[in-house]
């Protein structure tokens, strides 16, 4: 009892034609792509603060670079309301992309300051939030993560 090869195949030349990479290797999965290639596109500048939501992609200069906002890996942040030892911290996961390589997954963590990423020679990503911020007690109402980066040349 499977599906055939007929539905596989389709999904993959429905990526193909998306210009989608369907290696594994990358970390990033097809659907992941997809999500990203059928939102639209909003464009930001260098230097400037960029609020992208999970799962949107910023495009940077003339489309030559695209930022996706893949995952909130870890929020340990010390709620509102409540009394921690440890501030904590966030810790995300985003995907770039441009026309020359396959989308590379890069992991940053909240900090105020520019980070040098190995993943993006020549740029600094200043990750300065993560919305919500969580609180206590927990807010029984969901909401979509959202981020605010800049990118800097060196």
């Amino acid at each position: 009892m499977g599906f055939g090869l007929k539905p596989l195949f389709a999904v993959l030349l429905f990526g193909v034609g998306l210009g989608l990479n369907l290696n594994p290797v990358n970390g990033l999965g097809i659907m992941t792509q997809l999500l990203a290639k059928t939102r639209g596109l909003a464009t930001g500048e260098f230097g400037q603060p960029l609020r992208i939501k999970q799962g949107e992609t910023i495009s940077l200069n003339s489309g030559q670079l695209g930022i996706t906002f893949v995952a909130v890996v870890q929020d340990s942040r010390c709620p509102r309301g409540a009394q921690c030892v440890w501030a904590g911290q966030a810790v995300i996961n985003l995907a770039l992309q441009n026309p020359t390589q396959p989308l590379t997954p890069i992991t940053l963590t909240l900090n105020n300051e520019p980070q040098a990423v190995p993943e993006l020679p020549g740029y600094k990503i200043k990750f300065s939030a993560l919305t919500p911020y969580p609180s206590h007690p927990p807010s029984s109402e969901p909401r979509i993560p959202e981020i605010t980066l800049s990118l800097f040349p060196n």
